[in-house]
């Protein structure tokens, strides 16, 4: 059963905002000065704008008029600027992860300006950002939501559980591990299809299928930890299914 998708996929439209129509022109200033490709923390101005979530990770911000959300990412540690130069920071992994999945035929949503920040300072906070398509005016809420305040049931719960196997089975066979596996990370509308946010995935070569086994099997037990709880019996052992174990023998 395949999810259906979000949108068409990476098409670059003229009248979508870039982040230089979203910051005030102070700011807006202070990143054309700036030599790097970007420098998103050094600009943002969100007083204009609703913020969806501030926390140690991300600050999310919706941008209503265009139907678009931006996510600025931020440095945990000065490593993250480091794992810029080879693409393992988390700014690079979710960007990255987003194309791997959509290319995997994997509902996501459509990116529309991303970029990086590579010099780390006190005033530029975020490694990176991007610009991606709201996904609630399309009809999707957050899945985790959903089931906390048992808004999800029927048929749409049916379909939500067979189109999240299907995605997992599908990124297993392309050895793909979505590392943050949790049903606050996925999106689900009436009809029970899904679409897939904070994209950040590995994947791994045939030479390391042991530990890409493991890896896999260490996300399907992080989701059954978190929302077992909100599952039937039977529900829940579909879901512990998708782990790749040897069989007990009789």
């Amino acid at each position: 059963m395949a999810s259906a998708k979000c949108w068409h996929h990476r098409h670059h439209h003229t009248d979508m905002p870039t982040l230089l129509d979203i910051i005030t022109p102070v700011n807006r200033q202070r990143y054309l000065s700036s030599r790097t490709a970007i420098h998103p923390g050094a600009l943002l101005d969100a007083s204009q704008q609703p913020v969806m979530k501030d926390y140690l990770p991300s600050l999310v911000i919706r941008l209503p008029q265009q139907q678009q959300v931006l996510k600025l990412v931020r440095a945990r540690k000065w490593v993250e600027y480091a794992k810029m130069l080879w693409g393992r920071s988390r700014a690079s992994k979710e960007i990255r992860g987003n194309l791997l999945l959509h290319e995997a035929g994997i509902a996501v949503p459509a990116i529309s300006e991303y970029g990086y920040g590579l010099f780390p300072a006190r005033a530029y906070q975020f490694i990176g950002y991007y610009i991606m398509q709201d996904l609630q005016p399309l009809g999707f809420d957050n899945a985790r939501f959903l089931f906390l305040e048992n808004r999800i049931d029927g048929e749409r719960r049916h379909r939500f559980l067979a189109n999240l196997v299907h995605d997992v089975k599908r990124m297993q066979q392309q050895r793909i591990v979505f590392n943050d596996l949790k049903f606050e990370n996925i999106f689900c509308n009436a009809a029970g299809d899904i679409c897939w946010i904070d994209t950040g995935v590995s994947v791994y070569p045939r030479w390391q299928q042991g530990k890409f086994r493991r890896k896999h099997n260490d996300a399907i037990d992080y989701l059954l930890l978190h929302h077992e709880k909100f599952l039937t019996a039977g529900e829940a052992a579909m879901l512990r299914s998708l782990a790749d174990r040897p069989q007990e023998s009789a």
